[in-house]
């Protein structure tokens, strides 16, 4: 791409998405046995999801509430200033008619969930919540100043879920 080289831009946020996909790899190890980790489907653009289950649940709507948890932590409120968090995010949802049946039982797996939790509306749950990921910004690896904001966001969703889980198991 160009005009200015703009190619660059968009060369900087695949990089990004590489190193996001490393991060959670790492972070996927450092939570095992606390957390299950998946990333749906390997990403063909700067877009990543990533599903977030505590290791001791099988149930559909309990996960979709922890992840209604932690999305608190990230979501913009118009009550608060932006300076209130470290991090802002977004959430996406995962149905078993969109996805298709064997991709849908592949993630499930990965998330230790049991299918039979996954209900038709009203009477359950038909969808499963997760993070969605947009690495738009080329900066996102600020080496001028030695700042890598998707490490940082990765020690940002460490702390954030070892919370929740302390709440949780608190409950």
């Amino acid at each position: 791409l160009d005009h200015a080289h703009f190619g660059r831009i968009v060369a900087e946020t695949i990089h990004s998405t590489e190193r996001f996909l490393a991060c959670a790899a790492r972070f996927a190890d450092a939570m095992a046995g606390q957390l299950h980790v998946a990333i749906p489907f390997a990403p063909d653009s700067n877009l990543v999801c990533l599903a977030l289950n505590p290791a001791t649940n099988r149930d559909f709507a309990a996960m979709n509430a922890f992840i209604r948890a932690l999305y608190d932590s990230l979501r913009c409120a118009p009550d608060q200033s932006v300076q209130s968090h470290e991090f802002y995010g977004s959430t996406t949802t995962l149905r078993a008619d969109v996805m298709g049946a064997e991709d849908m039982a592949r993630v499930l797996g990965e998330l230790g969930l049991d299918p039979d939790s996954l209900l038709p509306e009203p009477e359950g749950c038909d969808r499963l919540m997760i993070l969605r990921h947009t690495l738009m910004n080329p900066f996102l690896n600020d080496v001028e100043n030695g700042i890598d904001y998707i490490e940082r966001y990765f020690d940002f969703l460490a702390r954030r879920t070892r919370e929740l889980l302390t709440l949780e198991r608190a409950a």
